[in-house]
């Protein structure tokens, strides 16, 4: 089993293509062919954190999320970002397996703390050792800072592919 991240598909979201300069022609196709990346890493017994904005998707759109994760391989942890407008239970009814606000994670001689907005860095900046602080919500605007032990794990900056933990680890410079 091999744990993944990812942030940011925006899944449904057809401005989300212009405002990133995403390279699909519409949302169907930057759909499709995100669901192909992920699987194309992601394995049946892997798990996925989906650190914020999986879907454009308010409670009218509950069948399109229930859609999505049933073509995403693997479990699927959800950590809310602020497009994630459907109540946290109804996403465990639609295929996640928990969901959360932040979550703090030990792997190793690691913390890593996932939360959808690097805001939330401030919270985390004073704790001894500094944890890695995984987050989305900044699109491309950083892939990481080091020296803050924060990598941004949105689709915009990783191929629209999750990422293992030795890739967050090398991108800091820990490896």
């Amino acid at each position: 089993m091999t744990e993944y991240f990812t942030a940011d598909p925006h899944l449904g979201h057809p401005e989300i293509i212009e405002h990133c300069q995403r390279p699909f022609k519409n949302e169907q196709r930057m759909t499709r062919e995100t669901i192909k990346r992920y699987n194309s890493v992601v394995g049946h017994d892997d798990t996925c954190y989906i650190v914020g904005d999986l879907a454009l998707a308010g409670p009218t759109r509950y069948h399109f999320v229930v859609n999505i994760l049933e073509r995403l391989n693997g479990t699927k942890i959800l950590i809310l970002g602020n497009h994630d407008e459907i109540r946290p239970l109804r996403y465990v009814d639609a295929g996640f397996q928990s969901v959360h606000t932040s979550l703090i994670l030990e792997r190793g001689e690691y913390k890593l703390v996932l939360a959808h907005d690097p805001a939330i860095w401030n919270v985390v900046s004073n704790w001894d050792p500094l944890p890695i602080f995984i987050h989305g919500h900044v699109h491309n605007v950083w892939k990481s800072i080091p020296e803050k032990r924060m990598v941004n794990v949105g689709v915009d900056l990783w191929d629209f592919t999750p990422i293992t933990l030795d890739q967050i680890l090398d991108e800091l410079g820990l490896l």
